[in-house]
């Protein structure tokens, strides 16, 4: 294995529309979503042999051995439920476990459990690292495998496209061409929304009712974001999950209606939530809005980024 150290960017996420479609036999539930990386990302450092910090917390496996420190402005534990571990984990009973100390330093800047996909992130940045450094790298087809059981979202974080239709439980991906950086600010209201309970109340509905929630054209969705004239994505997308927790959460349609109102040609929640985000046609309209916000809503963290291009 290469011993140099190196850093990686695990991209952010966002879902540009999300649909739950159904519930399967297993408990997990059917999505359509349109995911989209964005610049926000995190900062994975990995070592063979050489030591990054005096404070990493040591995790033994039969036949190899993980130091991993964080550094998190968020409440975040190195432990065995940590995606690093558990990605790192799963990569060494796959048979490639490193025969060296691997040491992972993570310099953690995506909010956790905000929809945004950071720690599925962190987790397909170290299996491609370790994939990387393997005298024997796995398929990509294997490599997605182990994604897949990390969790839903990292076979999306895994691979190159920054933009991908994905569908069954989110894990299957089609990739889709997007050359565009498109200005985007992101609100953290400062809220926790549980993905549990989100489920459990689509679940909740009677069947007849959840023939009435609306869904996305992905279709049209996907071509009207590529094209140059963006200003019926408001029509187009939607979020399932806005509709089930806009009684408990109200202030998420209120702040989704702000950023239109200034000036955003689409504003939705990413994921589960509670992060919103509107996509701006310029930085100026994005960073005019941004300042705009910030006056009247001093509870709300706001992020300047961009999507990523190809």
């Amino acid at each position: 294995m290469v011993r140099e150290v190196t850093s990686y960017k695990a991209y952010a996420k966002i879902n540009w529309f999300l649909d739950i479609t159904g519930k399967r036999a297993d408990g997990y539930h059917e999505l359509s979503t349109l995911m989209q990386k964005i610049s926000l990302a995190d900062e994975v450092t990995l070592s063979v042999a050489e030591p990054l910090s005096d404070r990493a917390k040591v995790f033994r496996f039969p036949s190899s051995e993980l130091h991993l420190s964080i550094e998190s402005p968020f409440p975040l534990e190195a432990d065995r439920n940590n995606t690093i571990v558990r990605a790192f984990e799963l990569f060494c009973e796959a048979g490639l476990a490193p025969s060296e100390v691997v040491h992972i330093h993570l310099a953690k800047a995506v909010p956790i459990q905000g929809g945004l996909g950071g720690g599925s992130s962190d987790a397909a940045t170290v299996l491609r690292a370790l994939n990387e450094r393997s005298d024997s790298p796995l398929s990509e087809e294997t490599l997605a495998g182990i994604a897949r059981r990390v969790g839903a979202d990292v076979p999306f974080c895994l691979q190159p496209a920054p933009l991908a239709y994905c569908t069954g439980i989110g894990d299957l991906c089609e990739a889709i061409s997007q050359p565009d950086q498109l200005p985007l600010l992101l609100i953290l209201p400062g809220l926790q929304v549980s993905t549990a309970l989100a489920f459990a109340r689509y679940d909740e509905l009677p069947e007849e009712q959840t023939l009435l929630l609306p869904e996305t054209d992905p279709q049209a969705f996907i071509l009207t974001l590529r094209s140059d004239d963006r200003k019926d994505l408001l029509q187009l997308g939607q979020n399932t999950f806005t509709y089930l927790l806009q009684d408990l959460y109200p202030e998420l349609g209120q702040l989704m209606k702000r950023l239109v109102e200034m000036g955003a040609s689409y504003a939705a929640m990413s994921g589960s939530g509670p992060t919103l985000f509107g996509l701006f046609e310029t930085e100026q309209q994005r960073d005019e809005a941004k300042a705009a916000l910030a006056q009247e809503n001093k509870r709300i963290t706001l992020v300047s980024c961009h999507t990523i291009g190809e």
